[in-house]
């Protein structure tokens, strides 16, 4: 399955590589920081998004061709970008929210 880590600070990071070891087919992280996404990348993580780049609800459907993701695992406890997870979800999807907002 496909698992989108958002956001690539240490809880991120860890969160992909477990994704990885559990034996997701791909893991996508994302972040606003290509610093951190360079560390994603050596990390384990197979595709990097820098959401100040590039619309990630966009860059999610084309990759999954409209269907969405399997699991998401929400680490940065942004309010909208919490909200936005739920439109990338596949039917049936898992979501885990980790970084939860105040």
């Amino acid at each position: 399955q496909d698992v989108l880590v958002t956001g690539s600070g240490p809880v991120g990071i860890l969160a992909q590589s477990v994704a990885k070891a559990l034996g997701a087919k791909r893991v996508i992280a994302t972040d606003i920081e290509d610093k951190k996404l360079e560390l994603a990348r050596t990390m384990g993580a197979d595709i990097t998004v820098n959401t100040r780049n590039q619309d990630l609800k966009e860059f999610v459907m084309k990759l999954t061709e409209g269907v969405g993701m399997d699991r998401i695992c929400e680490c940065t406890g942004v309010p909208p970008v919490v909200n936005s997870t739920f439109s990338m979800l596949r039917k049936g999807g898992h979501l885990c929210l980790v970084g939860l907002p105040k």
